[in-house]
């Protein structure tokens, strides 16, 4: 599903909204699920999946091509805990946000 899917689905499923209204309203939440986790928060929807950010140290990883090793710098990954057929891929904004926001005391 995409989200373009998403914003049909909504306009399909609530007649009182235009398609546009449908559209803000899949773009608020996916804002407030994006703004969380660039802040820190876990963010938990009940029957769906749990989403936290975790960050990574530095460490040393060897490269594929060539063989040869080479350092995997620090960074902040979304961590999801999911029922086992759900898979999670972070989109690019999401990794860009993530990049962006500094990190919390807890980290």
């Amino acid at each position: 599903m995409t989200k373009a899917d998403l914003v049909a689905e909504v306009w399909a499923t609530h007649g009182a909204l235009s398609r546009a209204e449908a559209a803000r309203a899949v773009d608020t939440v996916l804002g407030l699920l994006r703004s969380a986790l660039a802040a820190g928060r876990p963010v938990r929807i009940r029957d769906f999946g749990a989403f936290e950010i975790a960050d990574r140290r530095a460490r040393v990883a060897n490269v594929p091509a060539g063989g040869a090793r080479g350092g995997a710098p620090a960074g902040r990954r979304v961590s999801v805990a999911a029922g086992r057929r759900l898979r999670f891929a972070p989109g690019s904004r999401l990794l860009r946000a993530l990049a962006e926001s500094p990190r919390t005391e807890e980290s």
